[in-house]
């Protein structure tokens, strides 16, 4: 039922709804349009000898997901890990095969955001990825994992557009108000999650993205913990965790 009188920052149907105007985000959807323009033609390109060095790829269940390390493609760096922006070849694009991948990527590959852990043993993020609902609106996308020769760690998430704390500042106050809304019924969502809550335990605006229709999801769980049962921990900790 609708709600009268509308709360602030107000979303007809929830995370479902766009926090901010889509024809808004319309230069940044173009540029990162852009981007992955290049980054096909950079993987393609065997004529360039920095595509042997900057390019690695790995064939999993899920499809082919291709990196092309460069500061170029480098969406954001933070203390634990790096994130750029990749592709991916599902279906009957997916290889194993350099040649056939580099051949497909121009044409079939979509865009991803891949990260590349710091160190080997952060998997705290990874452990919690494997068990975040799937298709939820206001939570990111997990797609995969993957380790390379046991040295390098690598997730493969669903690619966001822009982070909120680049947009918040200079967007109107009403759309300001759908930001903070939709943040925290993202929250919400970890919190409700079934078979325990997942607390992210670093709740700031770069780490809330906005996809290209507008709408907000929730990313970046590195330090994230998964409860248990409620009651136990409460029990255990002897105090309130609500």
């Amino acid at each position: 039922a609708k709600l009268f009188p509308e709360p602030y920052g107000y979303l007809e149907e929830d995370l479902a709804s766009p926090v901010v105007d889509q024809t808004s985000l319309a230069v940044k959807v173009r540029e990162r349009a852009e981007l992955f323009e290049q980054l096909k033609f950079r993987v393609s390109d065997s004529s360039d000898p920095r595509t042997m060095l900057c390019l690695s790829f790995r064939q999993l269940d899920e499809g082919t997901f291709v990196l092309y390390k460069h500061t170029m493609f480098l969406l954001g760096k933070g203390s634990e890990a790096s994130v750029y922006l990749g592709g991916y070849l599902a279906g009957e694009y997916a290889s194993d095969d350099l040649e056939v991948v580099k051949r497909n990527f121009s044409a079939h590959a979509q865009p991803v955001a891949i990260k590349h852990y710091n160190s080997y043993d952060n998997k705290i993020e990874i452990n919690t990825f494997r068990r975040l609902p799937r298709g939820v609106d206001g939570i990111i996308n997990y797609l995969a994992s993957y380790d390379v020769g046991e040295v390098e760690l690598y997730t493969v998430q669903e690619l966001g557009l822009v982070s909120l704390d680049k947009v918040v500042r200079t967007a109107p106050l009403q759309d300001r108000l759908k930001m903070i809304r939709g943040a925290c019924l993202a929250v919400r969502e970890l919190h409700r999650r079934t078979g325990g809550p997942i607390v992210h335990r670093d709740i700031r605006l770069p780490n809330f993205l906005l996809t290209e229709t507008g709408c907000i999801k929730i990313c970046d769980f590195g330090i994230s913990r998964i409860l248990g049962d409620t009651k136990r921990t409460v029990r255990t900790q002897g105090r309130s965790m609500a």
